[in-house]
């Protein structure tokens, strides 16, 4: 059997992602200065009772992006609350909805 596509793989460059998990990932990966800003300020809203991570990331998002020109997906934003919940302090002070699941679909409109 012939094959008659065969996936390009470019050394040097990341897989594909299709899965939200799996950007997080690699954006995580490739910007871990977003999750010390992240925890910079969480950690300095700690007398809160809870911590919205929305209202963390619209507060950092012009900074995060004039100081390292990174701009940080909403879809992230439940990846980087159980991030930041692995430190004790954190634990538990996060609300949570449900993440953003399966693969991502590509809409085109005219």
């Amino acid at each position: 059997m012939i094959e008659l596509y065969e996936p390009e793989v470019i050394p040097g460059l990341p897989p594909a992602c299709d899965t939200w998990a799996q950007k997080f990932a690699a954006f995580h990966a490739a910007h871990p200065e977003v999750y010390d800003a992240f925890h910079a300020e969480a950690v300095k809203l700690l007398p809160c009772r809870t911590l919205h991570m929305r209202h963390i990331a619209e507060d950092l998002r012009s900074h995060l992006f004039i100081l390292y020109g990174v701009r940080v997906n909403n879809n992230f934003l439940p990846f980087y609350a159980d991030e930041l919940e692995k430190d004790p302090r954190l634990a538990g002070k996060f609300k949570h909805r449900a993440k953003a699941k399966g693969k991502m679909a590509l809409h085109y409109t005219r």
